[in-house]
């Protein structure tokens, strides 16, 4: 089980509620990145289902209430499978079996 604490805002860890389940699943925070082109902040967020998206801030907004708790990225439910599919070797551009 996861040790919930405190989240001031869009930050490593913050536990994130959808705002509605159609567009997607609840998810976490687990690392900014600069957009260069758009000179603008987002971050990495990963789905409890383990999928990638970037976003800004005003895309969170959209998608997601507020985070108001972080929780430890190492029980997040999608990140196990994030961080397992990151690490795949491939050979030549595909998934070595």
């Amino acid at each position: 089980m996861s040790k919930l604490t405190r989240s001031y805002g869009w930050e490593i860890g913050s536990q994130l509620c959808t705002r509605d389940g159609r567009k997607c699943g609840n998810a976490v925070i687990v690392e900014p990145v600069i957009l260069t082109l758009r000179r603008s902040a987002a971050w990495t967020v990963i789905t409890d289902a383990g999928n990638e998206m970037t976003l800004t801030e005003p895309e969170l907004q959209e998608l997601f209430y507020f985070p108001t708790q972080k929780m430890d990225l190492q029980t997040a439910p999608g990140y196990v499978k994030w961080m397992l599919g990151r690490n795949k070797p491939t050979y030549d551009g595909r998934e070595v079996q």
